[in-house]
């Protein structure tokens, strides 16, 4: 079977026995733009071709940005925190300590 790329019109061609019933967003391999494959359960399957919503693929691209850079964000603060943490103990253990028994020398 033959599919047509609606974006770039290259053509592909697909084993009818490998496509089974459903909704598929493959990319094309000419253009790399994803696009809708509809498949029936009909025999011989019925494939519609259709581009690809582009709000819903944005939303897709912004979730996974959103989410790198949250984990970017939870790593960098906890690395500052290991800083902190590091230049305090070194701070402290560098003071001079206080006689222990806090008299005074006349």
């Amino acid at each position: 079977m033959k599919l047509i790329c609606p974006e770039c019109q290259a053509a592909m061609s697909v084993s009818s026995a490998s496509l089974r019933p459903g909704t598929f967003k493959p990319s094309c391999k000419q253009c790399g733009k994803r696009f809708v494959l509809k498949v029936s359960s009909d025999t011989p399957p019925k494939v519609r071709v259709s581009k690809a919503s582009p709000d819903r693929l944005d939303a897709q691209k912004r979730s996974v940005s959103t989410k790198a850079t949250t984990t970017l964000a939870s790593q960098r603060s906890a690395a500052s925190r290991e800083a902190m943490e590091a230049t305090q103990a070194d701070s402290v253990a560098t003071q001079p300590r206080s006689s222990a028994t806090g008299a005074h020398s006349v």
